[in-house]
């Protein structure tokens, strides 16, 4: 038996996810899937978005712009172990209801660049430990001011390994980290 190296869910009514509210684990661990269209996904009423892609190294890029994210909580582990993605632009998600983002990048060690954008309010993330841990290809985050940690009481190791990271003033990560030399 042949497995699937892509999934199209244009034409297929299943997908309507309007009325779930998890997606965690969709995807997660299918190592040979190569590419998904997302464009018919209905993630308005979706709280959990947990391990969505986790593991799912042979994906090469991700189209997440149709992406409705205003109603969740959690994107522990979502992109844990996305090996060949080099780009990743998640400038359309409303984080503002976000809680937990654990690990939301860990391990994906090619991703060199990561767009945040205006939406991504972390106002109310109480985790963010690993968030970017071991993004060893990671030069860039495209953030804005709503970047906010001032109400996480959990962040170790959020940018650990990240030793390619530069800041908008050329300022290199340092280990340990030290939240006065960001820019």
């Amino acid at each position: 038996e042949q497995l699937s190296t892509s999934f199209n869910f244009a034409n297929d009514s299943s997908a309507n996810n309007s009325s779930g509210v998890g997606m965690s684990f969709m995807f997660a661990d299918d190592k040979l899937l190569q590419s998904i269209d997302l464009s018919e996904f209905d993630t308005t009423n979706v709280t959990d978005m947990k391990r969505m892609f986790s593991n799912c190294e042979s994906l090469t890029s991700l189209d997440l712009s149709t992406f409705n994210t205003e109603n969740v909580e959690s994107f522990f582990w979502m992109f844990r172990q996305v090996y060949n993605i080099t780009e990743l632009n998640v400038s359309n998600f409303d984080t503002s209801n976000a809680v937990n983002m654990i690990g939301m990048f860990v391990e994906s060690n090619k991703i060199e660049t990561i767009t945040l954008g205006d939406a991504f309010d972390t106002t109310n993330v109480k985790r963010m430990n690993n968030m970017f841990y071991g993004l060893t290809a990671l030069e860039t985050i495209y953030a804005t001011q709503d970047f906010n940690t001032g109400n996480v009481i959990a962040d170790g190791t959020m940018f650990y390994r990240d030793n390619n990271l530069i800041g908008g003033r050329n300022t290199a990560y340092q280990t340990p980290f030290d939240s006065n030399i960001i820019d």
